[in-house]
């Protein structure tokens, strides 16, 4: 099944833009438009590696050349390799060409005749993968298609989220080869910020529940928990590390970066002992999946420079 490959696996979300080799560029002048590159990317490949991350996700990609050759590069290190895209994304037939391993669908409940079209585009013999992508969170203008969205939104907006993500997801569920778990980003959230009950449930009960919310969804779906930059972004993933399902992190959580959308800032990891102590808990917590998934006990002996070049 699809879901059992992706068992364990840990997502690695991108920022084209923001994920540059030239770090001194992009700080000094503080825009994510500017400095990032794909052959930053490539230049990082072997720090990828080393934090122990099994698929990349790609937003704002680059050329088909371009993707040709990142793909096969993170193939060679069995890294696979997803692009988000959304319904205003051009495909084009060389673009369905190259060798990625799927699509993450920004907003799927808008991109309907899309989708549609884009499954009857593929010809490959193994076709990629296509997960629903749907944050009832984001902001009102991504709901005003028709009334079904616009409520939908407004009963998620006041005191349903858990409810109305939960059930979008599960009929997502039915349609897609993987969900982005939102609401078990809820729960996970939740419970690392002491939130409504979750400041009075215990450990183990806060992970059977996030347990039994994955149980709901059919057995071959790939189900994505992911983690966002904030201050408990590592309370989340700790708690979410100890199950199967894949998780998603955005780029910058393994450094210790708490802010939304900033630049990946690589003189962090050169200079800053928090980053560092950051990085070294996440690749050894990844290390600790990789393993379980081939039934291999980790046994950490040493601590090692990580690569930042």
């Amino acid at each position: 099944m699809i879901a059992k490959t992706f068992e364990w696996g840990v997502f690695y979300k991108i920022d084209v833009d923001s994920f540059s080799h030239d770090y001194k560029s992009i700080e000094k002048t503080k825009s994510k438009r500017k400095g990032g590159t794909i052959s930053g990317i490539s230049r990082r490949l072997d720090y990828l590696k080393q934090l122990n991350i099994t698929s990349v996700v790609l937003s704002d990609f680059p050329s088909c050349s371009h993707i040709d050759l990142i793909t096969s590069q993170l193939h060679n290190l069995n890294i696979s390799l997803f692009l988000s895209i959304n319904k205003n994304t051009l495909i084009t037939h060389s673009l369905l060409q190259t060798p990625i391993d799927g699509f993450f669908i920004k907003h799927p409940l808008q991109a309907k005749s899309f989708v549609q079209k884009l499954k009857q585009s593929f010809q490959q013999e193994k076709k990629p993968l296509l997960i629903a992508d749907e944050n009832l969170h984001s902001s009102k203008e991504h709901f005003q298609e028709n009334v079904f969205l616009k409520t939908l939104k407004y009963i998620h907006d006041h005191g349903f989220s858990y409810l109305t993500q939960e059930v979008t997801q599960l009929y997502l569920s039915f349609f897609y080869d993987g969900i982005v778990d939102y609401s078990g980003n809820l729960i996970c959230r939740d419970y690392a910020k002491e939130k409504g009950i979750y400041k009075f449930l215990p450990e183990f009960l806060v992970g059977l529940h996030y347990n039994f919310h994955t149980l709901l969804y059919p057995s071959n779906t790939v189900l994505i928990t992911p983690v966002f930059r904030d201050e408990k972004a590592k309370d989340a993933t700790t708690l979410i590390a100890r199950y199967s399902s894949p998780i998603m992190i955005e780029m910058g959580i393994e450094l210790h970066q708490t802010k939304e959308k900033e630049p990946l800032r690589w003189s962090w990891a050169e200079n800053k002992e928090k980053s560092k102590e950051a990085f070294y808990y996440n690749m050894k917590l990844f290390q600790t999946r990789k393993d379980t998934k081939v039934g291999v006990p980790t046994i950490f002996t040493q601590k090692e420079e990580f690569i930042i070049d």
